[in-house]
Order: structure tokens, then sequence, then C-alpha cells
């Protein structure tokens, strides 16, 4: 997606619920009370889910030792996936 004008910013319709508060403090028209993005994604609770946990997982699952992975696998078919649709769909 291109960002043709800055005042597109203020277009939050595509901006999940959750996330608006902070993303509003991203764009601060004072530098001081800006957020910094590094914050958003270690402190945000939309990035802090069982979806981003498992894909963590997954993107360093050579690393993990046997017990580890069996542990993980056994685990994920418990995982909903349904979840996900009412997470991601929430804007």
């Amino acid at each position: 997606m291109k960002l043709s004008k800055t005042e597109k910013l203020c277009n939050t319709s595509g901006i999940p619920k959750s996330l608006l508060p902070d993303y509003q403090r991203l764009l601060s028209s004072t530098p001081s009370r800006r957020m910094k993005s590094s914050k958003l994604l270690e402190n945000s609770e939309y990035f802090h889910n069982k979806l981003v946990e498992t894909i963590q997982f997954m993107e360093i699952l050579n690393l993990k030792d046997s017990v580890e992975k069996d542990t993980f696998f056994r685990k994920l078919p418990l995982f909903r996936f349904n979840f996900i649709s009412q997470e991601m769909g929430n804007t």
C-alpha cells in the first residue's frame, strides 16, 4: 500500500480498534509525546497472542530440541484457529 499524502494517515478505518489509541500516539504532532514504534511492538497486546507466539516458535523450530518440538506439536491441535478471523477481523 502506497501512502500518497500525509493526510491519509488520519484515515483509521483499516486499523483494528485495539490498536487505535497507540496508532494515534504514533502520529502525535509533538515529538516528545510521540510513541516509538518499537515500544508499540514490545507492549501491545495485539502483537502478543497465540497466533504470533506460534509463528515465532515455528520460525526457530530448527533450533528447538526434540522435547520442545514434541510439546509444541502436541499442543498445536488445541490451538483454535477460529480466533484468527476474530482477532484479525476486528477493524
